[in-house]
């Protein structure tokens, strides 16, 4: 049977690794290509025309309901989770996952539930750990699972995190990925290995929850919802009854990020506290009101001060590591 879906996730420095995979192609290619690359929701993006024109296959941004066709690639559109059916794509929103939307670990799951032992996983360079639990169940359905070398990766995150977790059948330079997907792809013609039709849930009930997993004391990144401990394909997972998913490495960064979205929302409240009690000490004081006045400022100065104090707080935070690419690097 030949493997003739492939599916491919990248991140931070993932545009160079997926146009060298594209150059070195066949144009003759007899699988599909399904592609998730973290970029900017906003601004537009040249990524098909910059892929079409780096090798032979013809690329094109998925759309819902689009059927699937040997020797082409599909990118999944910004802002929308692309899933694979038998015979067919799903462009669909819904929640995010470890911060993406698109998020490759949706992809990834279901090319795994909906072609089994044809399927593809290939993690290309990238920050963090989007891609590991997809990868996991595409190993366990029988399919392949490759990895850019951590070495060649400008970003190793992502290719080292699936090597760390998941039995990846190859670890390979980008060249050499390529003439792994030509050569699976010639398989021998079988009978098509029987499919599931389960389509991703975008929402899980409390109820569901509570018997799948743990509930946590934490709460949500995205929405401030319940977060429950989960296990997918012998992974830890963290889930809200919305549906945001994440894996413990994005929860951490996330939950990072919000800690400083929060410090800075505190510094911006001082600081316009501070510029107001300012404006009140100085009608204070031209209405002859010096005691007034002499308060407003003192509670100016206090808000001044927790203000750098925080400010001080948060330029010494740790920097989470960049997880998307710039549009200037996709276009």
């Amino acid at each position: 049977m030949p493997r003739d879906i492939v599916v491919v996730g990248a991140s931070a420095g993932g545009l160079d690794a997926l146009c060298a995979l594209f150059a070195n192609l066949s144009p003759r290619l007899e699988a599909t290509l399904f592609l998730v690359l973290h970029i900017p929701e906003e601004g537009s993006s040249l990524l098909d025309v910059v892929l079409s024109r780096a090798g032979p296959i013809r690329v094109e941004w998925a759309r819902d309901r689009m059927a699937v066709e040997p020797g082409r690639a599909f990118i999944a559109p910004k802002g929308k989770h692309l899933l694979l059916e038998p015979g067919r794509m799903r462009v669909l929103g819904g929640p995010k996952e470890n911060g993406h939307r698109p998020a490759v670990d949706t992809l990834f799951r279901s090319a795994a539930r909906a072609y089994g032992r044809r399927a593809i996983g290939v993690v290309l360079s990238g920050s963090l750990d989007d891609g590991v639990a997809g990868l996991r169940e595409i190993k366990a359905s029988g399919g392949l699972a490759l990895v850019q070398d951590p070495a060649e990766a400008a970003f190793d995150g992502m290719p080292r995190n699936a090597i760390l977790s998941v039995d990846v059948d190859e670890v390979l330079p980008v060249l050499k990925l390529s003439r792994a997907i030509v050569e699976e792809a010639r398989g021998p013609r079988g009978v098509e290995a029987m499919v599931r039709t389960q389509n991703e849930r975008a929402v899980e009930g409390i109820e569901e929850l509570d018997l799948e997993g743990e509930r946590t004391p934490f709460t949500c990144p995205e929405c401030g919802g319940p977060i429950w401990s989960v296990h997918e394909a012998g992974l830890e997972r963290f889930r809200c009854h919305v549906g945001h998913a994440f894996s413990t490495s994005s929860f951490a960064a996330m939950h990072s990020d919000a800690v400083e979205a929060a410090l800075w929302t505190a510094v911006r409240i001082l600081e316009e506290q501070s510029v107001l009690l300012s404006r009140l000490a100085e009608r204070a004081t031209t209405r002859g009101q010096q005691r007034t006045a002499a308060r407003f400022m003192g509670n100016m100065q206090d808000a001044r001060s927790k203000s750098d104090a925080i400010r001080e707080v948060v330029l010494s935070l740790s920097p989470a590591p960049a997880e998307g690419v710039s549009e200037e690097h996709s276009a």
